[in-house]
């Protein structure tokens, strides 16, 4: 061993975890090896001989279907091979009998988590990054490959980012999601629901509260205000990713090419990014804290307690905010919210302590309820009344749908677009005026008639 070895425990750390886990490693590229440069080939295959018109090869061609059904599978179960490779790596913070140990090495706690969090980076990332470069290649040579999300209209190529990319990023903030969960959590069966409630929560808690405010402002669009999803789970990313080829499918067929572009991956990427990286320095932190004693109990910190109790409370006010239940949704909040303390805490907790959760339960009670009603009277934040400047907008598509069917037309020249854009500022006035007195009521009245705007910058 070298010197320059023995100065850097860390690195030490990191080839112990290494060779500790090879074979969850080897595991993990196989399993990309199978469903990404694999597939291509057998794509390639497929594309030549399903052009021989010979029975003997239909038994074949069905085995490379199935090949080709299964193969998202296998992706879909390499991703939540996160959850196995972070509790491997960090499992001696659920074991009595090993937490002492790790945490009597010659390594502090930044040191310590630092080393933990790349071995398992390494290990859940790197197979992905191999396989991935010899899908490249194999695709390069072969000239076919399934992975990519590019789409062509009447000819003209459609800007769009390869799945494989956005795969990179959700696998990243999954990784930071199951660190996040190991680290606030005493025992391993505490670990596994925190992950799953943690992935589902997130999304649902992103979303619900906008769509309550949604329900009664004129223009809303559920495709419209989805930014917070998209940028704060690994759901949400695919959301995003789901949406770019939408939109830009969409946007093409309105505008033309020069509207294929209009909605861009950097917009989505930089966001979510900040917001993995925000999460990975929480973790760092809160292990820092974290006491060997931690050990066992449901919650090493209450603060994910109270993240997860939080996220449960907004999802059950917002839904009954929507169906105007409101007492239902206080009552069963405040229900929910108990009940998970008596579990947290294995029985009923003191007067004093019961009280002071009492009062952060009625204080998120409260936030939603101001959050979704000032909501509402500001019309979504104002963005649902801000009309974009002549000078910065390219083209303006204005759709009039009436019983099931519709028109959409494209305008491009500056008087056109000046006279869309009054217009559409006198539909909001007149959506937002005393005209209507209960939009929703207005909707149900003029059933699918509607008139639609739609515009894209002037990049």
């Amino acid at each position: 061993m070298n010197e320059k070895t023995k100065s850097s425990p860390v690195l030490m750390r990191i080839r112990e975890n290494l060779k500790a886990e090879k074979r969850l490693f080897l595991a993990l590229l196989i399993m990309y090896m199978i469903s990404l440069p694999l597939n291509t080939i057998m794509g390639t295959i497929f594309e030549k001989i399903r052009k021989i018109d010979d029975p003997d090869y239909d038994k074949f061609i069905f085995t490379i279907q199935l090949f080709f059904a299964i193969s998202p599978v296998i992706i879909f179960v390499a991703v939540l091979e996160g959850i196995v490779v972070s509790m491997d790596i960090f499992k001696y913070l659920h074991k009595r009998t090993e937490v002492d140990k790790a945490f009597s090495l010659p390594l502090s706690g930044s040191q310590r988590f630092k080393a933990d969090f790349i071995s398992g980076l390494i290990i859940y990332m790197v197979p992905y990054i191999i396989s991935l470069v010899i899908e490249i290649v194999t695709e390069t040579i072969v000239g076919f490959g399934p992975d990519t999300s590019l789409i062509t209209y009447d000819g003209e190529p459609i800007y769009g980012i390869p799945v494989w990319l956005y795969l990179f990023f959700i696998k990243l903030m999954f990784y930071a999601f199951c660190v996040f969960a190991c680290v606030c959590c005493g025992n391993a069966v505490q670990t596994v629901v925190g992950i799953v409630v943690l992935n589902i929560a997130v999304p649902i808690c992103s979303y619900v509260p906008i769509w309550a405010i949604g329900q009664e402002v004129p223009g809303y669009h559920p495709y419209e205000m989805h930014g917070l999803l998209e940028c704060t789970s690994p759901i949400g990313a695919i959301f995003a990713m789901e949406m770019e080829i939408r939109k830009n499918f969409e946007y093409m067929v309105m505008f033309g090419a020069f509207g294929a572009d209009n909605y861009k991956f950097t917009t989505w990427m930089f966001p979510y990014i900040l917001v993995t990286i925000a999460i990975v320095l929480v973790s760092a932190w809160l292990y820092k804290k974290r006491k060997a004693e931690d050990t066992g109990k449901s919650f090493a910190f209450s603060l994910f307690f109270y993240i997860l109790s939080g996220m449960a409370i907004i999802a059950i006010i917002s839904y009954f905010y929507i169906e105007k239940f409101y007492i239902v949704g206080i009552v069963l909040s405040i229900m929910a919210f108990i009940i998970l303390e008596f579990i947290k805490n294995k029985g009923f907790m003191e007067t004093k302590k019961f009280l002071l959760s009492m009062v952060y339960c009625v204080s998120v009670i409260g936030v939603v309820f101001a959050f979704i009603t000032v909501g509402k009277s500001t019309a979504m934040f104002g963005i649902m009344k801000k009309i974009p400047e002549i000078s910065d907008v390219k083209a303006i598509s204005m759709g009039v749908y009436m019983m099931g069917t519709g028109k959409v037309v494209v305008f491009e020249e500056e008087e056109s677009k000046r006279l869309l854009l009054d217009f559409n500022r006198e539909v909001v006035d007149y959506c937002y005026s005393d005209a209507i007195e209960d939009y929703s009521a207005s909707v149900d009245e003029l059933g699918t008639e509607s008139v639609s705007f739609i515009y894209v910058d002037n990049k």
